[in-house]
């Protein structure tokens, strides 16, 4: 399910929802770190413009505090070599200055699927499948 094409808000203030259940998740603070690198050993905080180097890898995660169902519940998603894993990670939230903006664009970002036999399985979530839905005020 795709956002509006107008869809714009801050990582901190999205509420995520399971399509299938109905569920929803209402983020309240979020962090945000990638890393590029473009030759061995040779990281950076900031993307390159394209053409600039091959990109070798990119790594990072994004996880979101909020709540569901009346719980503090935390999503992470890390990339390790380019490919997405749900990991658990020491959480510091971005500054709201800081904040990424997620849009129609870039909502599949921030999609976070958890299943009943993953990462999370003994959890309040499991079985899952949390996007963008909305944005609360």
């Amino acid at each position: 399910m795709q956002p509006p094409t107008d869809f714009r808000c801050r990582l901190d203030r999205v509420i995520f929802r399971d399509v299938e259940k109905g569920e929803k998740f209402a983020a309240n603070a979020a962090s945000y770190e990638f890393k590029f690198e473009y030759e061995p050993n040779v990281i950076e905080d900031r993307p390159r413009p394209i053409g600039d180097k091959i990109l070798n890898q990119v790594f990072g995660d994004i996880t979101v505090r909020g709540t569901y169902k009346g719980k503090r519940v935390y999503l992470s998603q890390s990339w390790i070599k380019g490919s997405p894993s749900l990991t658990g990670n020491c959480f510091r939230p971005m500054p709201g200055k800081r904040v990424p903006v997620v849009t129609a664009e870039n909502f599949n970002l921030y999609r976070f699927a958890i299943e009943a036999e993953g990462f999370g399985s003994d959890g309040p979530i499991s079985d899952r499948v949390f996007t963008p839905y909305g944005c609360r005020a």
